[in-house]
């Protein structure tokens, strides 16, 4: 078979953008599921099943991922539990359901299944306590993503429309409707579980999830995510800055989390209210400053505020950072070394002079 190429198809290349922005399109959908789409999913899900030697699943639709998440996992234990009995993992559908539906319809609780509602649910399932952390690292081995993964479908559609290659495309067929039709789902040899699209969903200019008012995706059930420009962070953060302490940011261990902290409390702030005084300063700012305070309890905590050494691609800056260095650290060059462990042997000079190429 001929090699493909662009070259040889100036036609196809001139098609790329209108196809990008078609399946951009798709990927970030927010409408609602409707009563025709599911009958199109439903019967895609069979097709694909047949395409494969199974029979028709127990086919289930759900509000959101948080949803397709706990039914998936307590129904594949179940099933695994009683003798893979489809009639089992019916009523585990049902009821993993039913519950995670009602919980979710508090705020902020996308990331974590109440404890005392998984317990009394693996009870009444026949899980038990100890079936509860496999049931939540079961569903990801059946995940698909549904329109969420319309990156990848994006290349097989144009060189199966555009370019039309001579390939037999009759089983994607049932993968791509629900591609286009649905959000995520979880398939099994019992059940597909099949999740509607979000009702918000937002990005910043370089379309990384972003939000800094609320949720950047929120499903009509209202579970939420929150993100700001690329960076998952907890809900309470944008939802109640004002909660934002020193101790807060110095406790999080997530770089990038406690660096979107940093922005929202203040550098200058944070410096301020821990009455931290600057120990060392360096004129380049990817070395940046030592500062030194004392922690409620006496200790002696020392930070190295600094550029980061990568540059950031999508705003073209360098991010700022402040990482905590051992209290014996007496430079910002010691400080910053200590950062890169392969650096540590470095003489200060031999640190100072790599850093220059980072610029």
């Amino acid at each position: 078979m001929r090699k493909y190429s662009f070259d040889d198809h100036p036609e196809h290349r001139a098609e790329l953008e209108a196809w990008r922005d078609k399946w951009i399109a798709n990927a970030m959908s927010t409408k609602p599921m409707d009563d025709e789409e599911r009958e199109i999913c439903r019967k895609a899900v069979i097709k694909m099943y047949a395409d494969i030697g199974l029979p028709e699943p127990n086919i289930v639709f759900v509000q959101s991922p948080f949803i397709l998440r706990f039914a998936t996992g307590f129904a594949a234990e179940i099933w695994k539990r009683r003798g893979r009995n489809s009639d089992a993992t019916a009523v585990a559908i049902r009821a993993a359901t039913a519950v995670a539906t009602r919980d979710a319809t508090y705020d902020d609780k996308w990331y974590v299944f109440p404890v005392e509602e998984m317990i009394r649910l693996a009870n009444k399932l026949g899980i038990g306590v100890d079936g509860i952390e496999h049931t939540q690292n079961t569903y990801s081995k059946y995940w698909q993503g549904g329109n969420q993964w319309s990156a990848w479908d994006s290349y097989l559609t144009f060189f199966r429309y555009i370019a039309k290659l001579e390939i037999d495309y009759s089983k994607y067929d049932a993968w791509e409707q629900l591609l286009i039709h649905s959000g995520p789902r979880c398939v099994h040899e019992q059940f597909c579980i099949i999740s509607d699209r979000p009702e918000i969903l937002k990005v910043d200019a370089q379309n990384r999830p972003h939000c800094d008012t609320g949720p950047f995706c929120q499903w009509r059930d209202g579970s939420k995510l929150y993100a700001i420009h690329g960076v998952r962070v907890p809900a309470w953060i944008i939802t109640n800055p004002e909660l934002i302490t020193p101790e807060k940011i110095q406790a999080e261990a997530n770089a990038e989390i406690r660096r979107e902290m940093m922005k929202i409390y203040g550098w200058d702030r944070m410096l301020a209210d821990v009455d931290a005084t600057l120990v060392d300063k360096h004129p380049d700012p990817h070395i940046g400053e030592l500062w030194s305070y004392d922690d409620t309890d006496g200790t002696t905590i020392k930070i190295n505020k600094c550029q980061n050494g990568t540059l950031n691609p999508f705003t073209g800056q360098y991010d700022w950072y402040t990482l905590r260095v051992p209290t014996d650290t007496k430079t910002a060059v010691d400080a910053n070394r200590w950062t890169y462990p392969l650096c540590r042997s470095m003489s200060d000079e031999e640190y100072i002079e790599l850093c220059k190429t980072r610029t």
